[in-house]
């Protein structure tokens, strides 16, 4: 006779040990695998940040984005596991993970910087910044501004008329962030944390 017997109570015994040090575990397991959604993120999607960026990725200009990404605090379950996440609240995350269309809200056209009146960093620099002084827009050292065929223009330093920003009636955004193009591309590392955590667990019992 070939028979196989199974002991229950020491099975029960067996996955509860497995069970209790998986639940130790699980809250160091969600955070790191937020902690490297986060990092991967902010290393390759903008640029000036830190690490290689991708090709496409965001132009770093005030930071105010990539500062915005944080990772929560991770609170363990009753009844057992953890939860966290990985989150953003900049009001211009949205359009730059989905793309999309901007139009002006109360002006009849958006102002578009040139690249060349720009810093490296992307933000305007400070002798081609404009704003309105008694009704009338000029450059933060007095010059004062006109538009001429779609284009705002002031003086340059050298007295010859220079464009500043070009007048458009809507902007569109290409798709750029890659929040879950990241977390997908993360899927194997997350496997291979979740299997270490597994191995750990059943390697007690049998110890």
């Amino acid at each position: 006779m070939v028979e196989v017997k199974i002991d229950a109570a020491a099975l029960t015994n067996e996955l509860g040990v497995i069970d209790e040090r998986l639940q130790k575990r699980g809250k160091a397991l969600v955070r790191n695998v937020l902690v490297d959604f986060e990092e991967k993120l902010t290393r390759e999607q903008f640029k000036g940040y830190r690490g290689k960026p991708y090709r496409n990725a965001l132009q770093r200009r005030n930071g105010d984005l990539v500062k915005s990404i944080r990772t929560s605090r991770i609170k363990e379950l009753r009844g057992g596991g953890a939860r966290g996440s990985t989150f953003t609240t900049s009001r211009y995350a949205p359009i730059h993970e989905f793309g999309g269309t901007i139009r002006p809200k109360r002006a009849k056209f958006l102002r578009v910087p040139l690249s060349s009146t720009l810093t490296p960093s992307g933000v305007a620099r400070e002798e081609n910044d404009i704003r309105e002084v008694g009704g009338r827009w000029q450059t933060k050292d007095g010059r004062p501004t006109f538009i001429h065929k779609g284009g705002i223009f002031a003086e340059g330093l050298d007295g010859q008329p220079k464009l500043l920003y070009s007048l458009r009636r809507s902007v569109t955004i290409k798709p750029r962030l890659r929040w879950f193009d990241t977390w997908d591309s993360l899927e194997a590392k997350r496997s291979l944390r979740i299997r270490s955590a597994v191995q750990f667990a059943l390697g007690v019992t049998r110890g």
